[in-house]
């Protein structure tokens, strides 16, 4: 699997969905681009910009380091650029993809592949990141394929 492009612009390992036979949940409402959920009541202050890849939208999750708990869920088309800040802290990043989206437990339904990245993140006021959630050779930041289950859990 070729790792992401990460930097303080960071790029990760992606694959496309394997395609379902049949879209089970081509009747739901798609989110808006841009910020869909905030777990948690914190001051937004460093930048983070996430590149995604054709082909697929992105739900992403950043989760604190320490509890495991989600602090903000974003849904990105493919092939977008978005920027947002994020609280001062350390936190993890997961992220799903698919074409039709489902609900925040089903995610994309069955043809969900979900990923986390291989390290933690520090925002501050001297850390921002540009994360490009495509798959690259050479790219510096690994991810490694979770579950539907594990891309809800806390943990």
């Amino acid at each position: 699997m070729l790792p992401v492009k990460l930097s303080s612009v960071m790029s990760a390992t992606t694959a496309a969905p394997s395609p379902s036979s049949k879209d089970a949940c081509a009747g739901h409402a798609q989110p808006y681009e841009g910020l869909y959920a905030r777990y948690a009541a914190y001051p937004d202050v460093a930048p983070l910009i996430l590149k995604t890849a054709s082909g697929s939208n992105y739900f992403v999750k950043i989760n604190d380091v320490t509890s495991g708990r989600p602090i903000l869920a974003l849904y990105l088309h493919g092939g977008s650029t978005f920027e947002t800040k994020v609280p001062r802290g350390k936190f993890t990043l997961r992220y799903a993809t698919g074409r039709t989206w489902c609900s925040e437990n089903e995610l994309f339904g069955s043809s969900t592949e979900a990923r986390k990245a291989d390290r933690v993140f520090q925002f501050d006021d001297e850390h921002e990141y540009t994360i490009e959630l495509i798959a690259q050779r050479n790219g510096n930041l690994p991810t490694k394929r979770i579950s539907r289950e594990a891309f809800n859990t806390d943990r």
